[in-house]
């Protein structure tokens, strides 16, 4: 498969203990910024560092967080030279990818997610972890974002601006046959567990971070039988 694995973000607590897995299956970028110790960045065959320098966004308060990201990722894309990129995060691990790029190679105009984080009652906040699709669709929607909130359109909730905006781009590049879609015509799900031992870890609003593994695993929440339920509009 033509792909790139892009591991993104920071490096305060980075986790490579699959980083040889990944090497592997693809070529990886490991995405960080510039100003952080790159050494803790594990020197290996068929990985490549790229350091992003760190712009200033302090002028946008609380959504300055969630622009650093994007911009990060954004960066990270935009060195990808093959047709598909997968998606990770430095400071996160899982040690089978394959499973997602199996559902990438079945429909590319889908984005593939994992399920961790995508509550049930917000079906349309992707689980944006982990994730795999086209890099032309995924580099389009990223730069879509970024130009939105630089111009001061702050999303409530950048999952699922993720999700809409992918969707518009991956309809441009594959038009749907009906008027009619549901979420899993643009979306695919693979539950963590079959990507599992896993290492995931969220910053909570309240500043706590809270760590997920297989050990303690976070609850599996969107399946596949639910996004055919889910229309997409």
């Amino acid at each position: 498969m033509n792909l790139t694995i892009l591991s993104t973000g920071l490096l305060n607590e980075a986790d490579f203990s699959t980083l040889d897995h990944y090497a592997d299956v693809a070529p990886v970028i490991v995405q960080y910024w510039i100003s952080q110790d790159e050494t803790r960045i594990p020197p290996m065959s068929n990985v490549r560092t790229l350091a992003v320098e760190c712009p200033d966004y302090g002028d946008y308060g609380d959504y300055a967080r969630k622009i650093y990201q994007v911009h990060g990722i954004l960066c990270g894309l935009r060195a990808c030279e093959t047709m598909f990129v997968l998606r990770v995060r430095n400071d996160e691990h899982i040690s089978d990818v394959l499973p997602l790029l199996d559902e990438l190679e079945k429909d590319p105009k889908r984005l593939v997610c994992s399920n961790i984080f995508w509550p049930q009652k917000f079906p349309k906040h992707v689980g944006d972890h982990i994730m795999a699709a086209r890099t032309d669709l995924l580099t389009a929607t990223y730069q879509s974002i970024l130009n939105d909130m630089l111009d001061g359109h702050m999303p409530d909730s950048l999952e699922e601006e993720i999700l809409r905006t992918f969707v518009y781009y991956s309809r441009l590049y594959s038009p749907p046959d009906e008027d009619r879609e549901n979420l899993a015509d643009r979306v695919a799900v693979v539950p963590i567990d079959r990507l599992s031992p896993h290492r995931i870890i969220n910053h909570m609003g309240d500043g706590e971070v809270r760590t997920w593994t297989n050990a303690s695993p976070a609850g599996l929440i969107q399946t596949e039988e639910e996004l055919r339920r889910t229309p997409l509009k």
